[in-house]
């Protein structure tokens, strides 16, 4: 790891190190691309933040070498609590099932220690030079690269920094700006937002008890919809503390509101008080619903909070940075090593803001649930949600344009862009989740179908260009070099989406770029990809 400047041009700038901005970073780094680092705040910031991830991102984080570390210091979610005033439950959302990434559906986890599992991962590499405790002053590209003159600053207290006389200026190939909510890297190249017309205050709160018995007292999740405060209640956040929201309501000011007092006397109807727990932090938030309008301008990408801002009833902010960084990372990396042309970067866009649009819209759906405040509407909510008239959803992940299976119509093939399942396998006398088995980034897997020695040579050719593997799985031993899905969640999963027999190409990201019935249309599906990620012979430069 170097931790000083360097005057090589870099392949790629990260601007912003929370955990967008290190999970690209430990993406890129691992496939050998050389990358700076830079983050204003020289140490990961110490207090709780977001909470909750998914099967999918349980499957990102052990793409990293992570996922057991994560697991083993979070908790497993189960029931999502529509809670009324009186606290008679009604309705619920199921967050307690086994997700077909090969993980829980869904966790809560404590932020911290996830950005130092991280940071560890990035910097065992070094390909990657951080500038910690620097600051970009000035940021502009051209037609060959990136320039960003940083400057050099300390932290002189919690949350302020002081900058020095001290600039440096470095030069990449592309940026990718995931400096969050108020993004330097967003304002200095133009990019607007659409607000989708939500802006609240809420007082968050995180506490530890000293005495494990009054964890009974808090439900294991809850949106509290009371009209005098909407609030939501969460028993365990990781392993470390309870967590609440609370929102700030008409003629509260935020001064009076930040105040630990007013905290405890919040919690205090679930039986935390000074004498038997520990404030870990108590901050007013303003939850925002808007997206980036350019994802990407020239050689700059945003993603992560400067990509999109999301309110948190679904719980999907984080998780929505972590996806745009797994999908962009193996654009880039097909690009920076030339096997792909530049005009592959603009997949990333069609892939990812349409979901993040998708999440925001469906975050605003349960926030319109929780947030009433007039007594009259709320027990007609109350009433509706009671009846199943209003049905809590969550919004599944998807991709609807970019690398993926199109039909002889150019109309999108059944089943592309959806999210796979990752199997547990018995493979070769080892049983494991599947991406531990198989470490490719691009696979097929076959079910009920023997593709080997149908592949076409062109066909050939880009499977061994991307280094993918083949993996037949059955349900049952006996088929010689068969992977038997040990769970079943694969091949349930597969007939659901297609059929009894077939074949799914996978993407590095996790999402189907297509399935196919036979041998023969696996061989067209995988000329198409070819076409679409523009390989050529010679490579490209740029």
């Amino acid at each position: 790891m170097n931790e000083v400047d360097s005057s090589e041009p870099y392949e790629v700038i990260v601007l912003g190190y929370g955990p967008a901005g290190q999970a690209i970073s430990a993406m890129l780094a691992k496939r050998g691309h050389r990358i700076a680092v830079v983050e204003r705040w020289q140490d990961i910031y110490p207090l709780p933040r977001a909470g909750h991830v998914d099967h999918e991102i349980m499957r990102i984080f052990q793409s990293l070498g992570i996922g057991e570390a994560v697991a083993g210091d979070s908790s497993m979610r189960n029931t999502i609590e529509f809670i009324a005033a009186d606290g008679e439950s009604l309705a619920s959302m199921d967050w307690g099932f086994p997700g077909i990434s090969g993980w829980h559906s869904d966790w809560s986890l404590y932020q911290p220690y996830l950005e130092e599992l991280m940071h560890a991962q990035v910097r065992k590499n070094p390909n990657v030079d951080f500038f910690r405790g620097w600051e970009a002053e000035l940021l502009t590209q051209d037609a060959t690269g990136i320039s960003a003159v940083l400057r050099r600053g300390a932290e002189a207290a919690m949350g302020t920094w002081v900058p020095s006389e001290e600039t440096s200026t470095i030069s990449a190939r592309y940026l990718v700006g995931a400096d969050g909510a108020n993004s330097k890297v967003r304002d200095s190249f133009g990019i607007s937002m659409t607000d989708f017309g939500f802006e609240d205050d809420w007082l968050v709160v995180f506490a530890a008890a000293q005495d494990p018995s009054i964890l009974e007292s808090l439900p294991d999740m809850a949106q509290i919809l009371d009209p005098a405060r909407p609030a939501t209640a969460f028993r365990n956040s990781g392993k470390r503390c309870s967590r609440w929201e609370f929102k700030i309501m008409p003629g509260e000011s935020i001064p009076e509101m930040s105040t630990k007092e007013k905290a405890w006397s919040l919690i205090e109807r679930w039986g935390f008080t000074p004498d038997n727990s520990t404030m870990l932090r108590n901050s007013v938030f303003r939850f925002r619903s808007k997206v980036a309008d350019e994802w990407r301008v020239g050689r700059v990408f945003v993603i992560g909070d400067a990509a999109h801002l999301m309110p948190p009833f679904l719980g999907q902010g984080m998780c929505s940075g972590l996806r745009d960084a797994e999908t962009l990372a193996w654009k880039l990396d097909l690009v920076l090593r030339g096997d792909s042309p530049d005009a592959l970067l603009d997949t990333f866009v069609e892939e990812r803001r349409e979901n993040a649009v998708a999440i925001v819209r469906g975050s605003l759906a349960i926030g319109e649930i929780i947030t009433v405040t007039d007594p009259v509407l709320a027990e007609e909510r109350n009433d509706r949600l009671k009846a199943g008239l209003i049905k809590p959803n969550s919004i599944e992940p998807f991709m609807s344009g970019g690398v993926l299976l199109r039909d002889s119509s150019g109309n999108l093939a059944p089943g592309s862009g959806i999210l796979t399942a990752q199997p547990h396998i018995d493979w070769n006398g080892k049983v494991g989740r599947a991406d531990d088995l198989i470490p490719a980034q691009w696979k097929v897997f076959t079910v009920g179908l023997d593709v080997e020695s149908a592949l076409s040579e062109s066909a050939r050719a880009l499977l061994n260009r991307l280094d993918a593997a083949i993996v037949r799985v059955e349900r049952h031993p006996g088929v010689d070099g068969a992977a038997v899905d040990v769970d079943d969640i694969f091949s349930t999963w597969f007939a659901k989406q297609y059929g009894p027999v077939g074949a799914v190409i996978v993407r590095p990201d996790f999402y189907a770029y297509g399935f196919v019935s036979d041998a023969e249309r696996l061989n067209g599906a995988l000329n198409q990809l070819w076409d679409q990620l523009g390989f050529v012979v010679a490579g490209f430069s740029v």
